[in-house]
């Protein structure tokens, strides 16, 4: 018995039907349609997860590296997306970063898959000409240095702000001492046994 089609339109039809608007507001911004713009304006406006996720061009570029480096191959392609997902929870320090280390890890994580990608590349490639390697060499070099270079600011960064955190404790730790000096004490019965007060 085959299931008979429905006009009535569900929760999902409906949803869908009213992102149409939306969806082709988009795609004639996307192709430069300046008449679009001041629409475009108010809905971004008013929705700062479409132009966030758009802006964000450290997880485009992390997507571009993954595509090059995995091709076709999704079983690469997914692993690598979890692995550096779990670089840069490592390197965050399980969420505790601040927006700065944020920034940093980054560059970190971005640079760990450049760099090693571009090591595989070398590996598996014996047969490039001279002019190729040597192309090659120069793109692990400037990608080496700039992995090297996140690391070390990163590193430079999370110590400072150690050290900061420890010198405002301390600061903390010193106004209680000198509250506690300042403060009044009442004498213990003993001391004013030993100290009678002149008659």
């Amino acid at each position: 018995m085959t299931r008979k089609a429905t006009t009535k339109a569900g929760p999902e039809a409906k949803t869908r039907s009213g992102q149409e608007p939306l969806l082709e507001l988009l795609q004639r911004a996307v192709k430069g349609d300046r008449e679009v713009l001041p629409r475009l304006r108010a809905v971004l406006d008013g929705a700062s997860g479409i132009w966030g996720r758009y802006a964000d061009l450290g997880t485009q570029l992390e997507g571009a590296l993954i595509d090059v480096a995995a091709g076709e191959n999704l079983l690469l392609q997914e692993s690598l997306y979890r692995a550096l997902g779990e670089k840069k929870r490592e390197l965050g320090g399980g969420g505790e970063a601040s927006p700065l280390e944020r920034l940093l890890v980054e560059r970190v994580a971005l640079g760990w898959l450049e760099t090693h990608y571009l090591d595989l590349l070398e590996a598996q490639n014996g047969n490039l000409t001279k002019k190729q390697q040597a192309e090659l060499r120069k793109r692990q070099d400037r990608a080496s240095s700039r992995y090297l270079l996140a690391v070390k600011t990163q590193a430079q960064v999370r110590r400072l702000l150690r050290r900061a955190s420890r010198v405002t404790g301390r600061k903390g730790s010193r106004r209680g001492l000198q509250d506690e000096a300042v403060r009044p004490h009442a004498a213990s019965p003993q001391a004013m046994r030993q100290d009678p007060l002149p008659g």
